[in-house]
Formats: structure tokens, C-alpha cells, sequence
């Protein structure tokens, strides 16, 4: 099929005939012995008391075909449970979500083919929306039902929850939707399921899981919740009359912060996209504070302070107010591909970006029954540091971490002693947090320039850092140096630098500002994706052994336990998210637990 030939037949099921119409269709053979399936819904929130599915659609690159769910819901169901096939559903995590809760039907996972999984791992970090992707990848033409549809509702002033059913290109739109599923699922099968099977399966089974994490939702709090809210509320009210009175507008009026700042002599160095104004972001905020001048340091600590209040009150505790009144519950999304990586994320909210404030955040997540049941957080022990070491294969590195594991020595002084020369070295020493910056940075692909400003050193200390550190190390060079002569092959083979893992995972790189790829961010991109496969892994075999988890904030599993259990729950978590010594990782990872917790943000 050449990108413009994509034009399946659509179909409005509106009688007894169109029904038998369906079924002899749907008794045909498909190829993949595959169909498609989606949903129209009132809006996203498929935990509110007054969200509807209004459409369920079916079909394949041949044929489309739209339900009228309202009224007709046991029929629509028996209907689609006749299929035994495979299903491809484009996200996946809120069509089986909605199916489960409104319509009473868990499709099988076991026959379920989520074509936006299909797209991440094809193209990782980019968008994945169905329509977008589809419109390059099948056809052109795929956008035009989108923009009719838009245009229709703009006229009718309609929204998701009233568009009328019978409107042509409202039904229309929905019944392409299976057909082009399809369509992306039979383009992208031989470079994804294909080409890695390994990583698509785990990818499919910790979606499933995580899917069920959401389903069941974390319980918050509400009196707790309400109570923290009047009181930020009321400060923060106090705060800005204050600067009001002080400085005439408040802090979130840009133009006016701008200006304020350019008369205490601030010279911008960071100005937004769209309009070239000076940008009053956090990132700005930052360099005002670091920048030596007092006035521009006082308004710059200001504002980050005021700004941080005003998300706590306004995004995080008013948002679990608003958005949490189902069953006292916030079913936050867990992203289990988003990311480049591979590295989980959360979002609505995003759990792991919190603001300084994260205990008084995560006081108000509970256990269901709080009488009878702890939470639980399990998480690794520097995770990519070790699989730095395992990757590596550096003995130095190697023999450091053995000393923490068997004598519970400090890692990052066994470092420092052999880097500055000194058996005495102790963890009080200022330097350790500097061994412990350049490590991180090094990881992350930070250079001596970067390293001496994170630090707080001089350049010229930063390079002698630099220096002693690789030529003590040099398996950390050569795996970065590898990890880049990787990038430039295939840089020079294929037209874009990438990194593959073993198994088959590919990540490519980013481009920066000047349109250059930042191949040295492939050190990175492997030792946070292979971290992130590990993690994945132990949330599969989490959910085999049957723990009862909530949430995954990146290698943060939290967990609802018995408290007559507590011990033993303890244990075998543990235990299972444990990455073993073994012929490739000749560094353990351990899983480390907190004692049961009766808020999340007891842990802190």
C-alpha cells in the first residue's frame, strides 16, 4: 500500500441488518489475523461517575466500522467478545482502562497489540499520536478527517460530550480510527515485533501491569488535603498583596516581572521562542540568583519562592481536590515509553517532578485501609552508578563497590582515596561531594566546564580532576569512548547516530541547538535505558508474584501491604527487584525498602 491509497470503506451500524452486515465481515479472514479497536469517550477522565463511551469502533485496513455504544451496550459487547484474534488498540492503557470500567470487558492482553508501544520503540522520544503518526507513515490524507471534524464542532460550538452522533465526519472520524490502527500496525510489525520481540514483550507486559496500577488508583486523603490547601491558600493570598504593595504587580505577571528586573539592571540571557521577550523562567530565575548582584539575587529568590508556593497550592493541592473526588482516588498515568530511555514517568499528575515541598505532596497519599495497611517504597541503591560499574567493567570500580557491599564502606570515598592519593580520606571531607558531582556529571555527559560549575571549582581544578579520575578508571573511558564510536558508525552507516542493547533496543540521539547530534549523550542513554529495562523487569515479575502495587515513580515501586505482613512483605519485594550478580553484571543492584509507611511521605 503507497502512502496514498489508504481509503477503507466505513460503516454506520444502525439496524439488524448492518449487525449481520458486521458479523459475516468480521468472520472473514484479516491479515495478521489482526482487527482494530477504539473508542470515543465524553472527555479523558474515564474515573469520573459521569464519563461515557460513545462510540466503539472496529475494523481493519479494508473496512471501519462505528457503534453507537449509548443503549446498545450488551450488544456491542457480545459482539466484539466473538472475536478470538488478535486486537491492535493505539494506547492501549486508556481503551482497555474505559472498556474494563464502562462497558464491563477486559479485552485479553494476551491478544492485545498496542500500536503506540509499536511507535515509541520505532522512533523513541518522539510524539505518538495516532492521527500525526499515521497522516506520515500511511497516508496524507489520514489528516483530513481530523481537520473536517474540528472545523464541524467549531461551528456547532460542540465538545467531545455533545458532538452529535449522527454528525457524518464525527462518525466518520471515529470509524477510520480501527482501519488506521491497523494500517500503522502492519507498517510498524517488521521493524518492532519483529525486529526486537524481546523488548516489545516486556514493554506489553509491563504496560499491562501498570495499566492496573492506574485502575486501581492511590487513595488520598481529602480532609488532609483540603486542610493544606486552605492554608497555602491563605499565605500565598498574603504573599502577593505584599508584593503587590511592595512592587506593584505580582510575581506571575511576566511583562511587569520583566520590566522590574531590567530596572535593577538584569541583563536576560534566556527570551522565549514566540515573541523574543525576556524569559522569566526558572532557569533565569537561577542564573539572577548566581549572578553576585544583590537586587537581582533578592527579586530572583523571591520569585522562585513564590513560584514554588503557587505550585504547590494551585497545580498539586487543588489539583488533587479537583482531580481526585472519584472514590476518594487519584489515578495518576504512569508513561511507560514516553521517554527516550525507556524510563518510566507519571503525568496528571507528574509524581516524580515534584516541588521542594515532595513530603508535604506525598502526605496525602494513604493506604486504602489505613487501619489494616502500610504503603510501601521500594527503590535501588544507586541504580545507574552501578550499572555504570557493570558496564564498565572497570576493577577499580569494580572492587569499590565490593567493599560497600561486604564491609558497608562509603562508595564515593573508596573513590576519593584512590583519586587523591589518601588511605585517610573520611567522608566528612568536602571533596567526596565533589567525586560524587563529577560522577554524576560524567554520567550524565557533563565536561570539565560543566563539572567546574556544578562543583564550584575552577576549570583548571575541574581538568586535573578530570584527568587523575580517567586515567584511574579507564573502563569508564573506554565504555564512553566506545559508546561514542558506536554513534559515529552508525552516524556514517545509516544517517543518524544510535545505540543498540542486547535486547535490540535502539536509541538514537538528540540533536542540539545548532542542528549537531549529541553523540556523547549516548553514554547516558544507555545507562539510563538499560537501568530502565532492569526496572521494568522487576515490575513484571512483581506483578507475577502478585504484589499489590500503585505507582511506579522512575525505580520507585510503591506497594499497599497487611501490616501483620509487613517483615515478610518487606523481604520478598526485596527480593525480587534485586538484579543479581551474574556474567554481564558483576555488580549486584539492590532493592532497598522502607519500613511501612502510613503516608508516602513518611519516607522522607
Amino acid at each position: 500500500m503507497s502512502n496514498r491509497e489508504f481509503s477503507p470503506n466505513i460503516h454506520l451500524v444502525e439496524s439488524l441488518d448492518d449487525i449481520v452486515e458486521f458479523t459475516n465481515w468480521l468472520g472473514k479472514t484479516h491479515k495478521n489475523n489482526i482487527i482494530g479497536l477504539d473508542t470515543e469517550t465524553t472527555g479523558l477522565d474515564w474515573y469520573s461517575d459521569d464519563f461515557k463511551v460513545r462510540m466503539l469502533q472496529v475494523g481493519d485496513e479494508s473496512d471501519g466500522w462505528a457503534f453507537k455504544v449509548d443503549g446498545y451496550e450488551a450488544i456491542v459487547k457480545s459482539i466484539i467478545e466473538r472475536w478470538d484474534g488478535e486486537w491492535a488498540i493505539h494506547n492501549a492503557s486508556y481503551d482497555v482502562k474505559v472498556l474494563q470500567k464502562h462497558m464491563g470487558w477486559t479485552p485479553p492482553w494476551e491478544r492485545i497489540h498496542d500500536t503506540m508501544i509499536m511507535k515509541y520503540l520505532m522512533e523513541p522520544g518522539k510524539p505518538a499520536a495516532l492521527k500525526d503518526s499515521a497522516t506520515r507513515l500511511i497516508s496524507p490524507v489520514i489528516a483530513q478527517g481530523e481537520k473536517y471534524l474540528k472545523e464541524d464542532m467549531k461551528k456547532g460550538g460542540w465538545t467531545w460530550a455533545t458532538v452529535p452522533f449522527s454528525l457524518d465526519s464525527y462518525w466518520q472520524y471515529g470509524a477510520l480510527d480501527p482501519s488506521i490502527t491497523v494500517a500503522m500496525y502492519n507498517k510498524m510489525k517488521p521493524l518492532t515485533i519483529d525486529a526486537m520481540p524481546e523488548v516489545y514483550e516486556l514493554e506489553m507486559a509491563v504496560l499491562r501491569a501498570c495499566v492496573n496500577m492506574e485502575y486501581k488508583g492511590m487513595r488520598i486523603d481529602a480532609d488532609y488535603v483540603k486542610e493544606q490547601y486552605t492554608k497555602h491558600q491563605q499565605h500565598l493570598d498574603k504573599v502577593e498583596k505584599f508584593l503587590i504593595s511592595e512592587w506593584g504587580f505580582k510575581p506571575s505577571q511576566k511583562a511587569k516581572l520583566a520590566d522590574f528586573l531590567l530596572a535593577h539592571g538584569a541583563e536576560f540571557s534566556r527570551f522565549s521562542e514566540k515573541t523574543g521577550a525576556p524569559s522569566t523562567d526558572k532557569e533565569q530565575m537561577k542564573l539572577f540568583k548566581e549572578s553576585g548582584d544583590p537586587a537581582l539575587y533578592a527579586i530572583a529568590n523571591t520569585v522562585m519562592r513564590y513560584q514554588d508556593l503557587q505550585k504547590t497550592t494551585g497545580t498539586y493541592l487543588k489539583g488533587y481536590l479537583t482531580d481526585s473526588p472519584y472514590n476518594g482516588r487519584l489515578h495518576a498515568n504512569i508513561n511507560t515509553l514516553r521517554a527516550k530511555t525507556g524510563r518510566m514517568s507519571s503525568s496528571n499528575p507528574n509524581l516524580q517532578n515534584l516541588p521542594s515541598k515532595a513530603k508535604l505532596i506525598k502526605d496525602a497519599f494513604i493506604p486504602d485501609d489505613p487501619a489494616n495497611q502500610y504503603l510501601l517504597s521500594c527503590d535501588y541503591s544507586s541504580m545507574e552508578l552501578r550499572m555504570l560499574t557493570n558496564l564498565s567493567k572497570d576493577p577499580d570500580l569494580i572492587e569499590a563497590y565490593r567493599k560497600v557491599d561486604e564491609h558497608g564502606e562509603d562508595f564515593f570515598v573508596n573513590i576519593a582515596k584512590l583519586v587523591y592519593n589518601e588511605p585517610d580520606f573520611q567522608k566528612s571531607d568536602p571533596r567526596r561531594k565533589l567525586i560524587k558531582g563529577y560522577l554524576y556529571g560524567t554520567m550524565y555527559g557533563a565536561g570539565p566546564e560543566k563539572s567546574a560549575e556544578t562543583a564550584g571549582i575552577t576549570l583548571e581544578e575541574a581538568l586535573e580532576l578530570d584527568t587523575k579520575f580517567k586515567t584511574m578508571y579507564p573502563g569508564i573511558v573506554n565504555f564512553m569512548n566506545e559508546a561514542m564510536q558506536t554513534g559515529e558508525r552508525t552516524l556514517a552507516e545509516t544517517g543518524q547516530p544510535f545505540v543498540t542493547f542486547p535486547s535490540g533496543r535502539r536509541i538514537p540521539a538528540d540533536k542540539d541547538e545548532d542542528g549537531r547530534y549529541k553523540i556523547y549523550a549516548l553514554t547516558n542513554y544507555i545507562l539510563q535505558g538499560r537501568s530502565a529495562e532492569e526496572t521494568k523487569k522487576a515490575v513484571v515479575r512483581l506483578e507475577a508474584e502478585g504484589f499489590d502495587m500503585r505507582m511506579v515513580v522512575h525505580d520507585e515501586v510503591i506497594f499497599h501491604i497487611d501490616k501483620a505482613d509487613e517483615e515478610e512483605a518487606r523481604r520478598q519485594v526485596e527480593d525480587v527487584m534485586t538484579v543479581r550478580k551474574s556474567e554481564d553484571y558483576p555488580v549486584w543492584i539492590p532493592a532497598e525498602s522502607d519500613p511501612g509507611l502510613s503516608r508516602w511521605g513518611d519516607k522522607y
